[in-house]
């Protein structure tokens, strides 16, 4: 795992350190959030399952994808 928060495992993910976010970013970041709840979710559905890893991973791009929607 990447000791960076600010370095998302899913390589889908937007890179958005360091960019301006344009007007309109309102809708941007509740898209943001809700895209990390799914993934909190799916992390506790990998975790119940004996899936730890794949859990952290997904919490670490939540944790990522809240911390770039509070930008």
């Amino acid at each position: 795992m990447s000791d960076d928060p600010d370095i998302p495992h899913d390589p889908n993910l937007p890179r958005l350190a360091g960019k301006p976010i344009r007007d309109g970013s309102g809708v941007f970041s509740r898209v943001l959030r809700a895209t990390a709840t799914t993934r909190r979710q799916r992390a506790r559905q990998m975790r119940d399952g004996g899936d730890a890893t794949g859990a952290d991973r997904e919490d670490h791009d939540a944790a990522y994808l809240e911390r770039q929607s509070d930008r």
